[in-house]
């Protein structure tokens, strides 16, 4: 088993990455959150990455073939998440939604 070592850059990455996650989830305020979730899509990105070229040592071929799935997955997320119009809450679903449920279940009323 290869030993990781402890890296700070790695350590830092990865807490900015878990603070966006929380900030994109708990937060009303979408200009921000327009600002930190591709912020965060890149940097989680990075860390998967980095992680695992210093775990398992592949070839360049297979972390090009993973950064460019990572490339991909990351423009579909950013296609696919929706912030309510009214509440700023985060919606995560296919269809394109411009209110959440809660809001649109308090409309309903």
């Amino acid at each position: 088993m290869v030993a990781v070592p402890k890296v700070p850059e790695l350590q830092v990455a990865f807490a900015l990455m878990g603070s966006g996650v929380l900030f994109g989830g708990f937060s009303k305020n979408v200009p921000v959150k327009r600002i930190v979730l591709p912020i965060t899509i890149i940097l989680f990105g990075f860390v998967w990455l980095e992680s695992i070229r210093r775990t398992f040592d592949p070839p360049v071929l297979v972390l090009d073939g993973f950064a460019v799935f990572m490339a991909v997955n990351g423009a579909r997320a950013l296609r696919t998440v929706r912030f309510c119009s009214r509440c700023g809450a985060t919606i995560q679903e296919g269809r394109r939604r411009k209110i959440c449920k809660d809001c649109s279940s308090k409309s309903s009323k």
